[in-house]
């Protein structure tokens, strides 16, 4: 028989690693990706009107979260050495940057979209034609922001995963 002060130092040194080198989890990933795309978001359409503000800072906080889960997608965490080009700095900082560069035509593109629909629904004689246009407004409205949240997430996770002791590879 294995006495029980034997059998413990294995489970206690398992808690005294997980507080000082913790990874992070998806909870963890998830709330640092809805705070950064909402931030993000909010951050690029401080321009707008205040309530179309407001809707991209929630679609920002949705495509954060979104975002941040992509690493793990790209690469599943099936073991602690998951990482490889999902979370490889150079391919995903390339990315990143192409996407910045493209990202104010988009969120251009969308916020067109949601004020061609709003002008629609305005000019309705129907009110579930109305209620139609509405909806897709704040769709696009929510894209917008949703847009510019996706790569705050995916960038927070990178950074959470950064200070692993794992760190993240340069390429693959």
């Amino acid at each position: 028989m294995i006495p029980f002060r034997r059998a413990t130092p294995n489970i206690e040194r398992l808690g005294r690693e997980s507080k000082t080198h913790a990874m992070p989890n998806r909870k963890i990933h998830d709330t640092a990706g809805l705070i950064c795309g909402g931030t993000a978001a909010y951050w690029r359409a401080q321009d707008q009107e205040p309530i179309h503000t407001a809707i991209e800072t929630f679609g920002g906080a949705l495509g954060g979260r979104f975002g941040s889960r992509l690493p793990d997608v790209i690469d599943p965490p099936t073991h602690p050495g998951h990482r490889s080009i999902g979370h490889g700095i150079v391919p995903i900082g390339s990315a990143v940057q192409i996407s910045l560069w493209s990202l104010d035509e988009l969120q251009n593109e969308l916020r067109q979209l949601a004020d061609r629909h709003a002008e629609s629904a305005r000019s309705s004689q129907s009110f579930f034609v109305e209620l139609l246009h509405m909806i897709v407004s704040l769709v696009y409205r929510a894209g917008a922001g949703a847009a510019a949240g996706a790569v705050a997430g995916y960038v927070s996770h990178l950074a959470l995963d950064a200070t692993t002791p794992k760190g993240l590879p340069l390429v693959k």
